[in-house]
């Protein structure tokens, strides 16, 4: 028995799209499956069947937030109880950039104790009594920021979520129910980052919608 990994190539010019690669990757029997990009409905559907017939299955797919990427397996026609029976979590991500370490100033705000009151239980001792911004050094190339790092929504699915995704629960509901059950939304994500000086509140919503910080009426 031959063990590793394989790759293969989609090339529309001859013929071979996700779909067809992926019929001939479940013939030969895979522990794991990757796939580049669900961007078709046979490649959803494909997916969906492979992930219940007990293969691991690892893609990626376009969808603003967590509860996102449900509502776009469902514009793919994915059958709705495939879905919540295979689907075993999904994570979210947005880029920020690092405020620069040796130039970063920041501002008291012992006189806005609140401000990140959402998050405080999930911040170390000492983070969260400054509010760091970018200024510009020699290091950074004067731009204030150096490097980059993620927010992220990991979202997992109880009982009572996949009975939401197969009677047709909208994905403000899941996420509400996520969050509920502990998920860090990409609003808090970011409250996080903010408090621990790792980025700015300018550089969050120059990244995020405000409608995921919550800003929006």
């Amino acid at each position: 028995m031959r063990l590793g990994v394989r790759q293969s190539q989609v090339n529309s010019k001859l013929g071979v799209d996700f779909p067809d690669l992926l019929r001939s990757i479940l013939r030969q029997a895979p522990d794991v499956i990757m796939i580049g990009e669900i961007r078709d409905e046979e490649t959803a559907a494909t997916a969906v069947r492979a992930a219940n017939s007990g293969h691991l299955v690892l893609a990626t797919l376009h969808a603003p937030v967590a509860a996102g990427a449900i509502q776009s397996m469902r514009a793919l026609g994915v059958n709705p109880f495939f879905l919540s029976s295979g689907l075993l979590g999904i994570i979210a991500q947005r880029l920020v950039r690092t405020l620069c370490p040796k130039c970063r100033v920041g501002h008291d705000l012992s006189e806005s104790p609140e401000t990140f009151a959402d998050v405080k239980s999930l911040l170390e001792p000492g983070q969260g009594d400054l509010l760091y911004g970018p200024t510009g050094c020699d290091s950074c190339r004067r731009q204030g920021y150096d490097g980059r790092t993620g927010i992220f929504e990991l979202m997992t699915f109880n009982r009572h979520m996949r009975q939401m995704i197969l009677s047709g629960g909208s994905s403000e509901e899941l996420q509400e129910e996520a969050v509920k059950h502990g998920m860090i939304e990409f609003r808090r994500g970011a409250m996080l980052k903010v408090a621990q000086g790792t980025t700015s509140t300018e550089e969050i919503l120059r990244e995020l919608p405000a409608e995921y910080l919550g800003l929006e009426g």
